[in-house]
């Protein structure tokens, strides 16, 4: 018939399609493959960024010992600014919410004089849209006792959950008060430094 003598010369232009239809997936397979080496050239950047703007912070896993050195002169400072002293900044995860501790050496208020008042903030990130709002935290506070002998130490620890705090939110979330004549009791202070261990973790 007509369409079997066809047949044969069909043969010719089909292997062109067939051809054509393999240099078009190529040419999509190289641009999908320069596409996504370009993806991974903007992950690297972005996570280099991330561990570089981490770099600075004291951990990224929701724990930090805060040592103030100096305790005495910061203290006279305190008592005649009334300004705050602040930790470094940390996190409790790679990706969470990032936390500082501040401190009020000689208190505010009616504490001025009496109490050391030490606070922890929640800090804005660039992944806030990623967490859970408002954030609630469970806190370990301890203030060292630096006595050598280890049984013989006598840490202050309290546990807290933190106030809920909103994003951005620039009061402290929890706040501890010591008063001055415990801090010169056991050997919390010791050689003019004093050592705060705070953990913190999400609820």
């Amino acid at each position: 018939s007509t369409s079997t003598n066809n047949e044969p010369n069909d043969l010719p232009v089909i292997v062109n399609e067939l051809t054509s239809e393999q240099s078009i997936i190529k040419r999509r397979l190289e641009s999908l493959e320069a596409l996504t080496h370009e993806l991974e050239e903007v992950k690297y950047k972005l996570s280099s960024k991330k561990i570089s703007s981490l770099d600075s912070a004291a951990s990224i896993n929701g724990r930090i010992m805060w040592t103030v050195s100096n305790f005495g002169t910061k203290l006279d400072e305190s008592r005649e600014t009334r300004t705050q002293i602040e930790s470094q900044y940390f996190y409790t995860s790679e990706s969470g919410y990032k936390l500082q501790l501040r401190a009020y050496l000689n208190g505010i208020g009616q504490w001025e004089g009496r109490h050391m008042i030490v606070s922890l903030h929640v800090l804005p990130t660039q992944w806030d849209n990623r967490l859970v709002w408002p954030c609630r935290l469970k806190v370990v506070f301890c203030l060292r006792d630096q006595e050598p002998i280890h049984r013989k130490a006598k840490d202050l620890v309290k546990s807290f959950t933190s106030n809920p705090a909103a994003k951005g939110f620039e009061s402290p979330c929890l706040q501890m008060f010591i008063p001055h004549r415990t801090l010169y009791t056991k050997s919390y202070l010791k050689n003019d430094v004093i050592i705060i261990d705070v953990k913190a973790h999400p609820l």
